[in-house]
């Protein structure tokens, strides 16, 4: 993303970082206008720089195989100067090139609109479009050893500038593995998923406010972003404190009963209690050490057990990403503290005297987890945490699209659910989810 005067290009990478994080897209959006937001970008390590020297190498190589295979042929190679500032005098050059006919294009460059766009490679085929009896397919190099969607989205958004030059949308597109694996995909099965991923794309920076609007949610992105930093800043500044808040009295229609003062004096008590999470969990409450345990997200023999603590029961968590484990864990803990305070307890159920009766001869080794009650005042209450996960339209896998391809049946979802971070606290009646 780059400001060119008062116009915003959006570039392939773009569209598949909005695909990625909604929040990536919105901070780059406002970096452009804001030296101080843009000051808070993390610089590259020596790893991505690495990374980044590899694939300029790789590519550097397969076009000199590229070159030597087509001019074998007696073909043509043309490499595009790159014009930093002036993309419109690239794209002019690639758009001579493609009519006239060059048989391999390095670093082609399209203009349209707001879309920018660099294929590494474009190929020419036998098949008739606007330039002739000829029409250009899109190679692009990478280092990864599988190919992935991030992968499809760039191709297919180079392809579709290219068609529109071309008057055609190219047949195939590929791309050029670390392994020297070449791996073709057919356009036309993923054109309609991208061009609506592209419309709400461009939408949305059509409409962008001038204020950060969107959250920084945990995503398979985080590991290469360059605001990572700066999320898990902003994750640990907004994390909240657990209160314990009653509810507001509504406004009296009639005569009420007046709040006795039993419950005026636990009101009181809850009010006054301070359920900051703690920074760690090596003292945490003996539930929620055993639930860190049976998540693998702690080792037994690592904590200082209390006598007689080592074993019972543990609290029900659900759906919960490797980022979101300690701090549920956290949350679970400042709760059971304050439960303590007000003298509640977290005990086991009661155990059911004809469970033998239902058990198989074949002796099993396998125990299910028994979930502790927190006992009110003598009532038993069930607690759950779980991870609100986020719904994005299913993207077909390779090997889906490789199993439809032979004919067979193939099953896909219509959504995919990725984890966005958002805990949700559960309390109900035992028996009920």
């Amino acid at each position: 993303m780059q400001r060119l005067g008062p116009q915003i290009l959006l570039s392939a990478t773009d569209l598949v970082n909005f695909h990625e994080c909604a929040h990536l897209t919105t901070l780059d959006l406002r970096a452009l206008d804001d030296k101080a937001l843009k000051a808070q970008r993390t610089q590259p390590d020596e790893h991505a720089q690495l990374l980044f020297k590899r694939g300029n190498e790789f590519e550097a190589a397969y076009l000199a195989d590229l070159k030597r295979e087509v001019l074998r042929a007696g073909g043509t190679v043309v490499e595009i100067e790159k014009t930093p500032g002036n993309p419109a005098k690239s794209a002019a050059a690639t758009l001579e090139v493609l009519h006239a006919g060059a048989d391999l294009v390095y670093q082609a460059t399209f203009l349209d609109g707001d879309l920018v766009g660099h294929a590494d490679f474009l190929r020419k085929v036998p098949r008739p479009s606007a330039l002739g009896d000829y029409s250009y397919e899109v190679i692009d190099t990478k280092l990864g050893r599988h190919a992935k969607a991030s992968y499809v989205l760039q191709l297919a958004f180079y392809g579709d500038l290219l068609a529109r030059v071309q008057q055609l949308d190219p047949h195939a597109m590929h791309v050029v593995l670390g392994t020297r694996e070449q791996v073709t995909f057919t356009c036309s099965e993923y054109s309609r998923y991208f061009r609506r991923l592209l419309g709400r794309f461009t939408q949305t920076i059509a409409n962008a406010s001038t204020e950060i609007t969107t959250r920084p949610t945990p995503c398979s992105k985080c590991a290469q972003c360059h605001w990572n930093e700066r999320c898990e800043q902003q994750r640990a500044d907004d994390e909240p404190t657990v209160t314990f808040t009653p509810r507001p009295t509504p406004a009296p229609t009639e005569p009420t009963i007046p709040t006795s003062p039993a419950e005026a004096a636990l009101r009181t008590r809850i009010d006054a209690l301070d359920l900051a999470p703690r920074a760690g969990l090596t003292a945490a409450h003996p539930a929620v050490l055993r639930t860190a345990v049976r998540l693998k997200h702690l080792k037994s023999h690592d904590l200082a057990w209390p006598r007689g603590t080592r074993s019972g029961p543990i609290l029900e968590v659900r759906n919960l990403s490797d980022a979101q484990q300690n701090r549920a864990l956290r949350v679970l803990d400042a709760l059971l503290r304050g439960a303590e305070k007000l003298g509640w307890s977290l005990e086991p159920p009661a155990s059911d005297p004809n469970a033998d009766r239902h058990q198989s001869f074949a002796r099993s080794t396998y125990r299910p987890p028994v979930f502790g009650r927190l006992i009110v005042d003598g009532e038993p209450l069930q607690l759950r945490i779980d991870e609100r996960q986020r719904q994005s339209d299913h993207v077909p896998t390779e090997q889906e699209k490789a199993d439809e391809k032979r004919g067979r049946y193939v099953w896909m979802p219509r959504f995919d659910y990725a984890p966005s971070g958002e805990l949700r606290l559960h309390v109900t009646e035992p028996g009920h989810s």
